[in-house]
């Protein structure tokens, strides 16, 4: 990325020179200064411009050094899961992973012609769809605005779609993993959690002693990482996650009505669509496997469901992507309120 910019250096000098206003002291000399004194700016231009691009050339390191941590479970977790999906839950496999079928569901789903190796591609490819998606919008911020909120933003992206997303099927507790990593992935990927509703999109807090708060909750967060193994946790603390999490939704609803511009503003309601996006697939999983479905139901009534609300949720999860790069980009801002207006409508008419 520094090679543009050293080549430029001559075309960027020349347009500086073109800025000013001349007299007849000959070329390269504006009013009232010297010709040594208009390089030393231009040059200082130029060296700005090398300094971002090194910062720029930074941030693609760690941010493919972050993309590779938190890809670990993703990765080795698919090899196992396509096995649990085609050979059937193990004496190691926890049952309430979402999608796995017994024996006599596999045997009817090949009876109607999806064959068990095909359901197993069929969730596998999904799934790595979203993180495939997060993963090259990340890069594309990094490449395209190269600064600290793009990397913040990138880093969600992938910690929603590698780890948070399929934390009940392929980013599951793996044999084959080390628990200390696999510990260290989940501390980093619930800790992202506190940044879309304390930093973004300036990447400053709003008000400015928000990192207390934002602390707390990235901490309260994170412990949740050690409450995999042993089941769930405490009442107090799941409770205290989520009132810790309202109070990020408040920070963010001050920055929006009195530490925001215009574009901000917008990108805030591009953050929003994304973030209901989130949720909605949180819904439908809920919905799906707590309220609509038994894995223990007899025939085809749970793998085809499961099929159905797996491509529903894979859907709604794909807009949080797609409408965060669309906020750090600032690109098409302000059909934002075309899409809240249209997605209101649409529920009203739902619920109706």
């Amino acid at each position: 990325p520094g090679t543009p910019v050293r080549n430029d250096l001559w075309s960027e000098r020349v347009r500086f020179w073109k800025s000013k206003s001349w007299d007849g002291d000959g070329p390269g000399v504006e009013r009232g200064r010297g010709y040594a004194d208009m390089m030393d700016e231009a040059g200082g231009h130029v060296g700005e411009a090398d300094r971002g691009a090194s910062v720029r050339r930074w941030l693609l390191a760690l941010w493919v050094t972050t993309v590779g941590f938190l890809l670990v479970p993703f990765v080795v977790g698919v090899p196992q899961r396509y096995s649990e999906l085609v050979d059937g839950c193990g004496p190691d496999c926890d049952p309430h992973i979402y999608g796995l079928l017994d024996a006599e569901q596999r045997a009817r789903l090949s009876e109607v012609g999806i064959d068990p190796r095909l359901y197993a591609w069929w969730d596998i490819g999904r799934e790595s769809a979203l993180a495939v998606v997060c993963v090259l919008l990340g890069t594309l911020l990094i490449l395209r605005v190269g600064t600290r909120v793009a990397f913040l933003t990138g880093t969600v992206m992938v910690a929603y779609g590698a780890v948070l997303v399929p934390e009940m099927s392929i980013a599951a507790e793996r044999a084959g993993l080390s628990p200390g990593l696999d510990h260290a992935v989940w501390m980093v990927a619930l800790g992202t959690i506190v940044i879309p509703w304390y930093l973004l999109p300036t990447g400053r807090f709003a008000p400015g002693w928000g990192w207390i708060p934002a602390a707390c909750t990235a901490a309260t967060w994170m412990s949740f990482s050690f409450f995999r193994e042993s089941g769930e946790p405490p009442a107090a603390l799941t409770m205290a996650a989520f009132a810790l999490l309202a109070f990020g939704v408040g920070a963010q609803v001050y920055r929006y009505r009195r530490a925001s511009t215009l574009v901000e503003r917008q990108q805030l309601k591009w953050l929003g669509i994304g973030l209901a996006g989130w949720c909605a697939s949180l819904i439908v999983y809920t919905v799906y496997d707590g309220w609509l479905f038994d894995p223990s139901q007899p025939g085809l009534v749970y793998p085809l469901g499961y099929i159905a609300f797996g491509a529903l949720a894979t859907g709604t999860a794909l807009i949080f992507p797609f409408a965060w790069s669309v906020a750090i980009l600032q690109h098409r801002l302000w059909e934002a309120d075309r899409v809240l207006s249209r997605g209101a409508l649409a529920l009203a008419m739902t619920a109706g």
